[in-house]
């Protein structure tokens, strides 16, 4: 038995409001803004690299200050991020490894805040942190760069300011935050 995830805005969006079942991530903050910079026309030619090119424009975009609360239990204080996620499966597109925890069939959400500091250098640490996950290391939080992940069956995330959402690679608009939760045995995929 797989699972769907669902996700639902939390205040001001831009024309998809609503709930929206994903299968693979969802998040607000630097990943919403660098899937909707990847232009079309780049994304048919370049498949998932578009991304990697949109994702430049926004390296020094400033901070977003968010709060998190998983499975209804108290919220945690505001904390500044560059991207909260709430992952269904951990591998990406072109064999990138963001919650190496993450399953489709386990019935769990893996939530991911990934953040950095210290301009390139910052940005630099964080690549290479994501890229060692691929081989089974695990980065440490340090003054560049944060991976932090939790696990949860309900999550809910609130920005202080309007922040930009995207569902499975589909940019959805700006939002004050989302909630998503497990819809467990909502999908059956035979493998094999």
């Amino acid at each position: 038995e797989q699972r769907v995830a669902g996700v639902r805005g939390a205040g001001e969006q831009a024309g998809h409001g609503g709930e929206h079942a994903f299968l693979v991530i969802a998040g607000i903050g630097f990943d919403a803004d660098m899937v909707g910079g990847a232009d079309d026309e780049m994304k048919r030619r370049l498949g998932w690299l578009a991304y990697f090119y949109a994702a430049i424009a926004k390296l020094f975009k400033r901070r977003m200050t968010v709060a998190t609360q998983v499975d209804g239990r108290s919220r945690d204080s505001a904390f500044r991020s560059r991207t909260v996620m709430v992952a269904n499966t951990g591998l990406l597109p072109g064999g990138i490894v963001l919650a190496p925890d993450a399953t489709p069939d386990d019935g769990w959400l893996d939530i991911l805040t990934l953040d950095t500091r210290a301009g390139l250098v910052g940005w630099t640490s964080l690549g290479v942190k994501v890229l060692a996950q691929r081989l089974g290391i695990r980065g440490r939080s340090d003054a560049m760069s944060t991976i932090a992940t939790k696990r949860g069956k309900s999550f809910e995330v609130r920005a202080s300011r309007p922040e930009p959402v995207q569902v499975d690679g589909e940019w959805l608009g700006n939002a004050l935050g989302f909630r998503a939760r497990v819809d467990e045995g909502a999908l059956r995929v035979r493998r094999g």
